[in-house]
């Protein structure tokens, strides 16, 4: 269980290392390190439900993952408002990119602010232990629901965070050669959006959003920046225009018309790093931040 390094590969490899890690997380209960498919390193702690999905299959959330490791270059912006652990702020990082990460969940912050040091690209990415919303004050914060902790009404219980805009935070932002934002904030995600309606204007970033029921909600806010949604094939690196109401439950690509031409360009030229099987071993340094 877990005794050194496991890196079997196929799917018996899967299978192995998912049961150990259900194995780990239920009897000794301690953080992992995992070596994801492109190479970073992610701490994560036994609660960890992306820690489970990238041991399985060493990214989470596939196309996701590919369509940032294809798009980004070194110098542009991502912006990863829900950032768990970190996994999307470090392979941002660690493909050259400026990364603003906001994570309000305490336990979630330290491990992202862990493995931005772990991986040595504290120059390039912060971590704000911050809510982001349609108007910045102070919320509540569900605890111990992991990947699933969401902003609640104050007589809900929960902690209190502070919560920004973007707009705020991107007030004196240059726009950079292409910025990037991932916005995951269990069914906030629109208020996010509406908080950044400055930025968009300005920035015209591609937007990965989480969607819950079908994204047309969002797809209609977005449309009057020229704005529209797309899926992205990464076996063939191509984007096909397709209709709000046909994502549902997963993340919402959009790109504005200014910048589709560009985001194709890149998406078939990316130089994307070679991919392994995921490895995982117990943690040996001092624990994360809890």
């Amino acid at each position: 269980m877990l005794r050194g390094r496991i890196a079997e590969t196929g799917a018996l490899g899967v299978l192995v290392r998912v049961w150990s890690w259900q194995l780990w997380r239920r009897i000794v209960r301690k953080p992992v390190v995992i070596r994801c498919a492109e190479g970073s390193l992610l701490i994560a702690p036994s609660t960890s439900r992306v820690a489970g999905i990238i041991i399985g299959t060493g990214l989470t959330e596939r196309d996701d993952a590919l369509l940032v490791l294809d798009v980004l270059r070194p110098g542009d912006l991502f912006i990863d408002v829900g950032a768990n652990i970190g996994f999307y702020a470090v392979l941002a990082a660690r493909r050259g990119a400026r990364v603003m990460a906001y994570e309000p969940g305490r336990t979630a912050w330290s491990y992202c602010d862990e493995n931005i040091a772990l991986n040595r690209v504290r120059p390039l990415a912060t971590a704000h232990r911050t809510a982001c919303g349609a108007e910045a004050g102070v919320a509540h914060f569900t605890v111990g629901l992991d990947i699933a902790d969401h902003l609640i009404d104050a007589d809900q219980g929960g902690i209190e965070v502070p919560v920004t805009t973007l707009d705020a935070e991107l007030a004196s932002e240059v726009r950079a050669s292409l910025s990037l934002f991932k916005i995951d904030a269990e069914k906030h995600d629109a208020d996010v959006l509406r908080g950044a309606m400055g930025a968009l204007e300005r920035m015209r970033p591609t937007i990965l959003v989480e969607v819950w029921a079908g994204g047309e909600d969002i797809a209609q806010m977005l449309e009057p920046l020229g704005y529209r949604p797309y899926s992205y094939d990464p076996q063939s690196r191509s984007l096909t225009s397709v209709a709000a109401r046909t994502v549902v439950g997963r993340n919402m690509l959009l790109i504005a018309d200014s910048e589709l031409a560009d985001v194709t360009q890149r998406l078939r030229t990316a130089d994307r790093p070679a991919l392994h099987p995921p490895s995982v071993r117990p943690w040996r340094g001092a624990r994360a931040r809890d």
